[in-house]
């Protein structure tokens, strides 16, 4: 540990002025630009997270299984698992924009069918219609505290999750916008195994990085101050070990941080 700090002090020595001035600068901006971002977190800030299944009329062609809605025989029928929740400050229905409301908009030529409530919590009073020419659902409500939201499952005509578009904008500027998890394609998976959960698979990915981060800076700190690879394992080496050691335990990190809230991620993946 003391050749480390010897190393960094000598390190500290060779930097010129100039050099002082650039990683200053740097350093500030960067504090800067967290500042700003925690900052506008503390602002209403809705999400949204879509996945669908497709069951097409040709694989039951041997059975005497058809989609029908009615007396209407469908060539394919997607059904598709819509939740939206708050991220940020109470949301309040005066707070949507009255020229773009909050809705599921579907595309093309399909039509939406029907609108199923999964969760909801009844004080916020959220309402979800059908517009007549069923290309659209409305979501109305009262209020969204923070991670407060509603699930849906919307049966449609659509291709697949890519014919929904979901819009909407709040009077502080911002829009309603998808959330981004490395497992959305995987949320399929529920439909073929019941014990595998999506939720135990995340979980298990998460704390293998967060584990392996820590262990990687640890073994990098040890053989160093031991100086059992001086030839090949000197300061740089260390420091390159450091900086994976920290990308493994952020991926740990952003793998284990919730999609949304629980309560609605359950209902979401169906494993309530």
């Amino acid at each position: 540990m003391d050749k480390i700090f010897l190393h960094i002090s000598e390190l500290w020595n060779e930097i010129t002025v100039s050099e002082i001035v650039s990683y200053s600068i740097a350093t500030g901006s960067l504090i800067i630009t967290l500042f700003a971002y925690l900052h506008s977190k503390r602002t209403q800030r809705p999400k949204y997270l879509i996945a669908s299944a497709i069951l097409r009329n040709e694989e039951f062609k041997d059975t005497s299984i058809d989609i029908k809605q009615g007396n209407r025989s469908l060539s394919a029928l997607t059904i598709s698992r819509f939740a939206l929740w708050n991220t940020g400050l109470t949301l309040n229905r005066s707070d949507v924009s009255d020229k773009e409301p909050i809705r599921i908009d579907v595309v093309g030529d399909a039509d939406i069918l029907e609108c199923q409530t999964l969760f909801s919590e009844s004080e916020n009073g959220i309402e979800c219609e059908i517009t007549e020419d069923k290309k659209s659902i409305s979501v109305k409500f009262d209020y969204l505290a923070k991670n407060q939201g509603v699930v849906l499952k919307i049966f449609h005509t659509g291709k697949g999750s890519s014919d929904l578009a979901v819009k909407g904008a709040l009077k502080n500027g911002l829009c309603v916008a998808k959330t981004h998890t490395l497992l959305n394609t995987l949320t399929s998976l529920k439909y073929f195994n019941r014990r595998v959960t999506i939720s135990a698979i995340k979980n298990f990915y998460s704390l293998l990085f967060l584990v392996m981060g820590p262990l990687t800076i640890i073994h990098a700190f040890i053989s160093y101050s031991k100086g059992e690879y001086t030839h090949v394992y000197g300061l740089p080496e260390t420091i390159i070990t450091i900086v994976l050691g920290i990308v493994v335990f952020m991926f740990g990190y952003y793998l284990k941080r919730r999609v949304m809230p629980p309560r609605l991620y359950k209902v979401f993946l169906g494993e309530n």
